[in-house]
């Protein structure tokens, strides 16, 4: 197998980068023909041209297999409009699971040349792919990708979110966003978890606080009363109505809450 990737990289054929991933998938178990042809490195024929036996595997070659197993997951995001796609290996098989709901199951076993196509092929099909390495196999998480302009999810045309953006002021909950919202809008600011970090922030732009805890709140309602803008970001639902203090004291507070549905994620926003 070394010597084969090895004459591959000599033809320039795959990168010194690819060498190593395709030798790591090997030692982990992979077939050597999945490890690059089901991977994307190369084509069956280059492989065989090198020396490497193409198994049997039905009408469908190892990269068929791989890419098609992740054109069936992304065609099913589209489907269900899901905007985060998450890929858990679990013993011998693994979930996917959609961030509005709904989930399929997979051999755990493809998830290394699963892992390995989506990054070279991901961004192509508009997904943002990340691969993060866990006891039994790669997790992928696959976030869509937004064009500039494109109002696709509830956030886009929220009144509450976009005033916020363009005008910043008094105190927005968000309760329970999805990745879509972290991603493009809350990850923008910077998260401040301690009264040290509190004092030392000028208010002159939003800062983020952890509302699920009693800590966090706190402080929250100190900044939005001081007059500078506040995010607070409840991941679940909880406490209702701590930010009383602020309504009483005549500062303008927005929620933006989602809610899972039989027919997907939903979103309410009001203003208070």
């Amino acid at each position: 197998m070394k010597q084969m990737l090895t004459r591959a990289r000599s033809c320039g054929l795959i990168s010194q980068r690819d060498l190593l991933a395709a030798e790591s998938l090997y030692r982990h178990g992979l077939h050597p023909m999945q490890a690059v042809v089901g991977t994307g490195l190369m084509r069956a024929k280059e492989a065989g041209d090198l020396g490497l036996p193409l198994p049997v595997f039905g009408s469908v070659s190892p990269s068929q297999s791989a890419g098609r197993l992740l054109h069936r997951i992304l065609r099913d995001a589209d489907v269900a409009g899901a905007h985060q796609i998450r890929i858990v290996p679990t013993d011998r098989e693994a979930d996917v699971l959609f961030d509005n709901g709904g989930d399929r199951r997979i051999p755990s076993a493809v998830l290394p040349a699963l892992a390995m196509r989506a990054q070279r092929v991901g961004s192509r099909l508009g997904w943002h792919i990340e691969v993060i390495p866990v006891g039994t196999g790669p997790a992928l998480q696959l976030i869509r990708r937004r064009a500039a302009g494109e109002q696709k999810h509830p956030a886009d045309w929220s009144d509450v979110l976009n005033g916020f953006t363009s005008k910043p002021f008094g105190l927005l909950v968000v309760v329970s966003p999805d990745a879509y919202v972290s991603r493009h809008f809350l990850v923008k600011f910077p998260l401040v978890e301690s009264v040290d970090e509190w004092r030392v922030m000028d208010g002159e732009k939003p800062v983020l606080y952890d509302a699920d805890c009693e800590d966090g709140r706190e402080l929250a309602l100190h900044a939005a009363l001081a007059g500078r803008a506040t995010v607070a970001l409840m991941a679940r639902p909880g406490a209702t109505d701590w930010w009383q203090s602020v309504v009483d004291a005549g500062i303008s507070v927005r929620v933006m809450r989602s809610r899972l549905t039989m027919m997907g994620p939903a979103w309410e926003t009001f203003q208070i």
